[in-house]
């Protein structure tokens, strides 16, 4: 199971209290948690597995590296209608390279984006967390709406 700790607490305690704990040190094991290894997982697990961001951020990425590579091309099309000598076959790969590589990545982000959305409803996560009702009788339920 991927998930992160931090993550699912954030989502499942909407109200924090804070307890102390007075633990001693380990006698013989040290804690692999907190080397350079162990942080950098932990981390990319909550950024990817709470959040649609990353996708959304190669969707803009992809979006922008298509833009610069059309106003490139624009500015090769000057230069040459200028009348400066660019070297034979230089501007169309550097276009074609840039141009294709943003729309792929702009593709890429958008089918992100939506198996993102795809798995975020598999989990089946509430849209609210009811904390008390008020003035609800107990046959109110799920089951109640459809009838």
């Amino acid at each position: 199971m991927n998930v992160s700790a931090i993550g699912c607490f954030a989502f499942i305690i909407l109200v924090t209290l804070g307890i102390t704990v007075w633990a001693s040190r380990r006698s013989k094991s040290r804690s692999e948690f907190y080397a350079a290894g162990g942080k950098v997982p932990g981390g990319l697990n909550g950024l990817v597995g709470f959040s649609s961001r990353p996708l959304q951020l190669m969707s803009m990425v992809g979006f922008a590296v298509a833009a610069i590579s059309f106003a490139l091309g624009m500015w090769y099309a000057i230069q040459k209608l200028i009348g400066v000598n660019l070297t034979p076959g230089l501007p169309t790969t550097v276009l074609v390279v840039s141009f294709f590589s943003g729309v792929q990545l702009l593709s890429l982000g958008f089918v992100g984006e939506y198996i993102g959305r795809i798995y975020d409803e598999t989990k089946r996560r509430p849209m609210y967390i009811v904390d008390r009702k008020v003035n609800f009788s107990e046959s109110v339920g799920p089951s109640a709406d459809r009838a």
